[in-house]
């Protein structure tokens, strides 16, 4: 058995007994596999033992392996996302999970509409003083971004 694999198996054990004892449906969970800094093969590696969904934190990084997967391979933008770098990231993704304002969710907004597609996003809160560490400082500003959100159509 392969690292990768025997990886995959403890998490999903993991998961399951989880689930299992907060009583939640496992199906309601998603695995994603943070790709980063990965090779193909280790990514086809882990698509063949059944994962669909990776993370890439680098909207070059995404480009380059996007075109060598097929469409069942949901891509998740799990870095901080800079504004000039949502053209890259928006048609390739299904989720982006690092959305930390209002000029960015508009921007996202605007591109997602530029070709029909409703993009999926989390909000993303800074829990740390860290200065590496982004995110929506304080619950203010998340109510305000939250609000905004339910306006925008795509």
């Amino acid at each position: 058995m392969s690292l990768l694999k025997k990886n995959i198996y403890e998490v999903n054990e993991r998961i399951e007994q989880k689930c299992f004892d907060s009583g939640r449906n496992i199906s309601k969970i998603t695995l994603v596999a943070v790709s980063k800094l990965n090779p193909v093969e280790a990514i086809k590696e882990a698509e063949d033992l059944g994962l669909l969904d990776f993370g890439e934190n680098k909207a070059q990084e995404l480009k380059q392996k996007y075109d060598q997967f097929p469409e069942s391979i949901k891509w998740h933008f799990i870095g901080h996302l800079q504004s000039n770098k949502v053209k890259d990231v928006v048609p390739l993704t299904y989720l982006i999970h690092s959305v930390d304002s209002i000029k960015l969710v508009n921007e996202i907004n605007k591109r997602a509409g530029n070709i029909n597609k409703l993009q999926n996003i989390l909000l993303e809160v800074k829990t740390s003083d860290e200065d590496s560490k982004y995110g929506i400082q304080n619950f203010e500003e998340l109510l305000k971004l939250t609000e905004h959100c339910q306006t925008l159509p795509n």
